[in-house]
């Protein structure tokens, strides 16, 4: 798989696929890199041996100059990247090459004509202990800045500068003095395989560094980090395999060591650069993307202009202290004030004294407010410019941005909607007391048109009783007419009663529609016998509604069903609900005659019949009975049918807590 350098938001090169950039090298290709440079530097020890070659003075200086050049080049580089990327890692290596920068300096004196006589010991001691301690301050600081990547952490306000730079002071002035002043021992060690055994200790080093930094990883994500690997490689080499084999000053070993050292600063250097030269191409880049943001973000402001202006409500926008910093055109408009006349002066100016308590702005409240509106939808009573009021809408929203809190204030004039409110409730009561008259007649009517109907009918009675002999059968049959006509009208009077009194006291209740049907099935049990038929009830909830109510439906539903069934067939009424957005639906459906669909609406209203009335009885009014008790809870009630096939009867149940009764339209009883 192909990878490309990817550029992260947090600044890092990752190795990404590149199928179409066959010049990116992927993470084996990496590894292998890795290993060829390992096996390089093991096989120059087999080409080295033996070798009679032998430096010089001069060529030792030089490269412990470049060492040091490199070394300062580093630690520049390194410090600028940690200034601004703020890594304690590149702290670290900052200082660990400022400070070999400093030793391999005070590595080249010594071998100078003029330094060397001040010294306490010799050129044999002085090179090769310098060296390892230029080499070992090195390797720990190298340790100590995979130690601070291993831990990740960025953050500048745990990092102790001072005491880092403390460390790496005083361990440089601590060599300078060592050497300045004690006697150093023999470096070299003819009798031994390897004649500088003290090397393995900056060794050790940079063995753990090699391996710390190559177990995290972070040389598939950043260039650098491959480039810091390569480093420690050669680092390593030159401390654990060519640098113990020296035998003498500037031999090929001792040589071959210090170009492994020059080696391994150029290649940091070399990371640092690449890094270096990536960050300027990233600055480039964010620069770019800055000015594409600001060109969006001025559009957007444009576009948020644009929607203020054209909002059809008035806009105020205030800093937390309630001073205005923006109107619209709306709300000029709607106070009669300019735009110069608010900005900078408080909201509250708008408002008279007497409503401010309605409208303050608890700016504390809205910065904090986690659910966006501090005082949504609340109306209180503003002033216009010339001193009149009016009633208005008013809605504050806490707006957080990046360089400060504001409040926008949405202003709705509410006088039309106050109007029409005001007429509404005029129109309401109007019919509240109208309904009230008219539950008043329907009870005095049907209760006081009793009285002449019973008389009526016990007259005709007592003429046919005591004139029976000489009446004819046509009188008779006239009589029977009357009787049958009067017994009729006491059954409409008595039904348009029950319907005046229905939702009269209404109170809600927990109603279990088990125990409710129950009691349903044991009124109509005598009706169900004759007619063969049966209830079927499937587990049906708990509701809050009207018992009563309730009860009216359900019973002359059912009766319904079973007046209504098909000749010669046994009614099965089925009894079901569900719960649905409107609460809670009941069905009542049966296998009946059915209706024609068309006739759906009619059913419902007074007096409203289907059928001839000798085939079945009854006055119009039951399923009229069912839509009020259902409407005065809240519900709705609808009929699926066909000729026929049955009729399923659907009735809503609204979702509501107990309440104490609701007073209905007053009854009349005497």
């Amino acid at each position: 798989m192909k990878l490309a350098l990817d550029r992260s938001d947090t600044g890092k090169e990752r190795l990404q696929p590149a199928a179409n950039n066959p010049e990116i090298p992927c993470l084996t290709q990496v590894r292998t890199a890795f290993g060829a440079a390992a096996a390089v530097l093991v096989a120059g020890v087999w080409f080295a041996w033996p070798s009679e070659w032998l430096g010089s003075r001069e060529l030792h200086t030089l490269m412990e100059l470049l060492a040091m050049l490199l070394a300062f080049f580093v630690s520049a580089l390194a410090l600028a990247r940690y200034y601004s990327r703020k890594s304690k890692a590149f702290l670290y290596i900052a200082t660990a090459f400022v400070g070999t920068g400093l030793l391999d300096g005070y590595h080249t004196a010594v071998t100078s004509s003029f330094v060397a006589p001040l010294l306490p010991s010799g050129l044999g001691s002085l090179i090769p202990w310098s060296w390892l301690a230029s080499r070992s301050f090195l390797g720990l600081f190298l340790v100590f800045a995979w130690r601070a990547e291993t831990r990740g952490d960025l953050d500048v306000a745990t990092v102790n500068e001072r005491k880092v730079y403390g460390a790496a002071f005083l361990l440089t002035l601590l060599s300078f003095l060592f050497f300045a002043f004690a006697p150093l021992p023999r470096a070299y060690y003819p009798e031994w395989f390897f004649h500088r055994p003290q090397e393995f200790v900056p060794a050790l080093a940079f063995g753990l560094a090699l391996i710390g930094f190559y177990r995290i990883r972070r040389w598939e994500e950043e260039a650098f980090h491959r480039w810091l690997v390569l480093s420690l490689l050669a680092g390593l080499a030159s401390q654990a395999l060519y640098m113990p084999l020296a035998t003498t000053n500037f031999d090929v070993w001792f040589d071959l060591a210090h170009m492994l050292k020059v080696v391994s600063y150029a290649l940091v250097l070399a990371g640092l650069l690449g890094n270096t030269l990536y960050a300027f191409r990233e600055a480039e880049d964010s620069v770019q993307r800055l000015g594409a943001l600001n060109a969006e973000l001025a559009e957007a402001g444009k576009q948020f202009e644009s929607l203020v202006e054209g909002a059809p409500y008035g806009i105020l926008v205030t800093d937390i202290q309630g001073r205005i910093t923006l109107v619209n055109g709306r709300a000029e408009k709607m106070f009669g004030y300019t735009r110069a006349d608010l900005v900078d002066k408080p909201i509250e100016g708008l408002v008279p004294a007497a409503s401010r308590s309605d409208s303050r702005f608890a700016t504390e409240h809205a910065i904090d407010d986690d659910e966006g509106a501090m005082a949504p939808n609340r109306e209180v009573e503003v002033r216009r410019a010339d001193g009149s009021r009016f009633w208005a809408e008013l809605t504050l929203v806490p707006v957080r941005t990046g360089a400060r809190d504001l409040i926008l204030a949405t202003v709705v004039d509410t006088t039309k909607k106050r109007l029409i409110e005001a007429e509404r409730e005029k129109h309401t009561r109007e019919l509240a007391r109208s309904n009230h008259d008219l539950a008043e007649f329907a009870y005095v009517a049907s209760h006081d048109l009793q009285e002449p109907l019973r008389v009526v009918s016990n007259f005709i009675q007592l003429l046919e009783v005591d004139y029976a002999d000489q009446l004819d059968d046509n009188a008779r049959e006239y009589i029977h007419y009357a009787v049958d006509g009067a017994q009729r009208m006491r059954a409409m009077l008595n039904d348009l009663l029950d319907y005046s009194r229905v939702g009269a006291d209404i109170e809600f209740k927990s109603i279990d529609l088990n125990t409710l049907l129950d009691v349903v099935k044991a009124d109509f049990e005598l009706a169900l016998e004759e007619a063969g038929g049966r209830i079927q009830v499937e587990e049906l909830p708990t509701v809050v509604s009207d018992r009563t109510l309730l009860s009216q439906a359900v019973r002359n539903l059912v009766g319904n069903a079973i007046k209504f069934r098909k000749e010669g067939q046994e009614p099965v009424i089925e009894v079901s609900a569900r719960r649905s957005e409107e609460g809670v639906e009941v069905t009542v459906r049966d296998e009946g005659i059915g209706m024609n669909p068309d006739m759906s609406d009619r059913i419902f209203e007074l007096f409203q019949r289907l059928h001839v009335r000798g085939k079945y009885p009854g006055t119009g009014i039951g399923l009229a009975i069912v839509r009020k008790a259902v409407e005065n809870q809240g519900g709705r009630i609808w009929v699926e049918t066909a000729v026929g096939q049955g009729t399923s009867f659907h009735f809503t149940i609204p979702d509501r807590r107990e309440t104490q009764a609701v007073d209905g339209p007053p009854s009349s009883n005497p």
